[in-house]
């Protein structure tokens, strides 16, 4: 189910994506238009068309203005914040072996960082041998060292 729910939640960002390409695209278009209104306007202003340049530029300007509304939305929507914020997505990023792999190379490297003694190295232990008397002198000295005398 929560994958589902996560391939839900990418298939709305990629839609997102396409949205904002489209955004993209219609405000260069509205540019195009708008520079070709220009120079229309520039040649035909004696006969009286200037008025529809006028109307035709300030649709064009509140078009891209809701064009930039609808991107400005989009990228606040699918900011990296914002989806950290959805459970499903963490769980997804969590979970990825690539993900995990980072977090912990990062954990690590703060270990070392941390100006932490290592104690050990090449992952065998330090051995020595035990002290058991085998003697009754041997008994008595390690007594003696133990009791401090």
């Amino acid at each position: 189910m929560e994958d589902m729910e996560i391939q839900a939640e990418l298939d709305k960002c990629h839609e997102a994506a396409e949205q904002l390409s489209d955004c993209a695209s219609a405000e260069e278009q509205i540019k195009t238009a708008v520079s070709e209104q220009h120079d229309d306007q520039e040649k035909n202003k004696s006969d009286g068309s200037f008025e529809s340049l006028l109307n035709a530029y300030k649709a064009a300007t509140l078009e891209a203005q809701n064009a930039n509304a609808q991107i400005e939305k989009i990228k606040r929507e699918y900011s990296p914040d914002s989806m950290l914020s959805k459970p499903e997505f963490m769980e997804k990023v969590l979970s990825d072996p690539t993900v995990q792999a980072r977090v912990i190379e990062k954990y690590l490297k703060g270990i070392n960082s941390s100006g932490a003694v290592q104690l050990m190295s090449g992952g065998q232990t330090a051995c020595s041998p035990a002290l058991k008397p085998t003697t009754l002198k041997e008994a008595k000295v390690l007594a003696d060292m133990l009791l401090g005398q």
